[in-house]
């Protein structure tokens, strides 16, 4: 039986990409610009946070990160009536913030999988279907959706706990590996569904309730 707990998901990640937009605000305007904490204007750090946490949408990409910071932050330079060139500037420096917070919280999640990885102990690594494996962009695109599609990514680490079924016959002609890994999440219990095609790329990841 699976418990998943407080892991690296969607929403952790969120949480990181918040923390580091509102840092990064919180500095430029208390430490660069020399505002006194009491004229720190909090909408501005709001928005930069909400703008953080939409750069760490898994899925979103480099590109798409680095626009939703930037473009949030050239948004405030021009209500605050700066001319072009700062503007640009500002646009510039919250693309790089937005990449920043992309792939950091890539690597947040490529070290809570290894740090998981030494607690599940090599034998059962090498017995999990999913170890190695990647997703495909429909799959990264649908974690953010709902509670059915965004459970931790914790919970691939438990793929040697669970039920492997080979060589289905999709709709589309072609052989895939079923997994059903069966525990809990949140008030719920199910099992955690995966399709796995035979170039090891992950199509399909969901939570399916059996019993609330």
């Amino acid at each position: 039986m699976v418990t998943t707990a407080g892991t690296m998901s969607v929403a952790g990640a969120m949480l990181i990409g918040a923390a580091i937009g509102f840092g990064v605000e919180f500095f430029t305007q208390v430490t660069i610009n020399g505002t006194p904490l009491e004229k720190v204007d909090w909408a501005k750090i709001a928005v930069s946070t909400i703008a953080g946490a939409l750069s760490a949408i898994p899925g979103i990409g480099w590109w798409g990160a680095g626009l939703v910071m930037g473009g949030s932050q050239a948004a405030m330079s021009w209500i605050d009536g700066n001319d072009f060139k700062d503007v640009l500037l500002a646009f510039g420096i919250g693309f790089a913030t937005g990449v920043v917070i992309y792939f950091a919280s890539k690597v947040l999640n490529s070290l809570s999988k290894k740090i998981a990885d030494k607690f599940r102990g090599s034998s059962q690594i090498a017995d999990n279907p999913l170890y190695g494996k990647e997703y495909s962009d429909e799959v990264i695109s649908k974690t953010w959706k709902d509670q059915h599609h965004n459970f931790p990514l914790f919970v691939d680490n438990f793929g040697s706990d669970g039920v492997l079924i080979e060589n289905v016959l999709g709709d589309d002609g072609l052989l895939y590996d079923h997994l059903h890994i069966y525990g809990g999440y949140g008030q719920y219990e199910g099992r955690f569904e995966y399709i796995i095609d035979k170039n090891g790329v992950i199509t399909h990841r969901f939570f399916k309730i059996i019993k609330s």
